[in-house]
C-alpha cells in the first residue's frame, strides 16, 4: 500500500520547485520522509487517502 502522506510530499515539492536551485547530485540526500512528518504537523492532515489543507 502506497503511503498517501509520502506521496503528496513528493508532488508538493516538484510542483512548490523546492529543490529546483539544488544541485542534483545533492536532491537525492532530501529526507523526503523527515520533510513529510513536519509537513503534515503543520498545515496538511490526511484522511483515507486524501489531503486536506488545514485553513
Amino acid at each position: 500500500m502506497k503511503d498517501p502522506k509520502l506521496e503528496y510530499t513528493y508532488q508538493y515539492v516538484e510542483e512548490t520547485g523546492l529543490l529546483s536551485g539544488v544541485p542534483s547530485a545533492l536532491e537525492k540526500y532530501f529526507d523526503y520522509e523527515a520533510f513529510a512528518r513536519d509537513l503534515f504537523l503543520e498545515g496538511y492532515s490526511e484522511y483515507e487517502g486524501h489531503v486536506f489543507a488545514d485553513y
